[in-house]
């Protein structure tokens, strides 16, 4: 394994253990129940989806109601393709949809290429925005294979259901980024972040404040005179706080 990628994930540890139950028990498009139901509702054939990326998760507060995240196949050629975006809420036991968002491929960013769209995950940690709404999460992963240039980022997206419409609160929001350069098996430049997000008890516009809590950690390695390899790591904490204005978390 490379060395950075090594540290870094080291580092990220203790944060990924505290949020990795949020995506467990989720289901891929062979599992999904009322699959056919839901894809008729939406006028789409199986064909037109991306099969892989197709997931479902029941809501953990209400065994009643299914997110299901429906990714519809814009454009798509080799190592390349284009989505639209389905975000449903549909009833467990029928598949009927009972609230729905839709984004295209011109503004949700779900596309792939070089930086290859890798994975859809569902988030239902608790985001409770108000006394009475819970919202849930929608993260977008992406990585490239490139040894000397290694990126990979994740993104979040905050859904909650009003009067049986999804909308969209957060939208696109980095809560991971690895990164930089590897010259050599010891030389490299390599940074990364990984975020927690924490509501407040105070409010703006009647939703709670999000804290957003990162650690930040750059790794630089060099060789020395005598052959060693000589890192040197820093690491960093840094907060911020979203706030609620104009229908949206900024």
């Amino acid at each position: 394994m490379n060395k950075g990628v090594y540290f870094f994930k080291s580092f990220l540890k203790r944060l990924i253990i505290l949020i990795t139950f949020s995506y467990s028990v989720m289901l891929t498009s062979q599992e999904i129940p009322h699959l056919k139901t839901i894809l008729s509702q939406l006028d789409l054939d199986l064909s037109e989806c991306k099969t892989d990326l197709v997931v479902a998760k029941v809501q953990p507060d209400n065994p009643e109601e299914t997110i299901v995240v429906i990714p519809e196949i814009v454009q798509e050629k080799e190592d390349y393709f284009e989505l639209n975006s389905h975000i449903l809420i549909i009833e467990t036991d029928t598949g009927k949809i009972k609230s729905r968002f839709f984004e295209s491929s011109l503004t949700n960013e779900w596309y792939s290429d070089a930086v290859k769209l890798a994975e859809l995950k569902i988030d239902t940690a608790p985001y409770l925005l108000s006394e009475n709404t819970r919202a849930f999460g929608i993260r977008v992963y992406y990585y490239n294979n490139s040894h000397p240039n290694p990126y990979s980022h994740e993104t979040i997206s905050l859904y909650f259901d009003e009067n049986n419409t999804l909308k969209q609160v957060l939208k696109n929001f980095e809560m991971m980024y690895y990164g930089g350069e590897v010259d050599s098996e010891c030389e490299a430049d390599l940074s990364g972040v990984e975020k927690v997000l924490i509501l407040k008890e105070t409010k703006t516009n009647g939703y709670f404040d999000i804290l957003v809590k990162s650690i930040v950690k750059t790794t630089t390695r060099k060789e020395a005179s005598n052959g060693d390899c000589v890192e040197d790591e820093k690491i960093t904490n840094q907060d911020q706080v979203l706030k609620f204005k104009n229908g949206k978390y900024q």
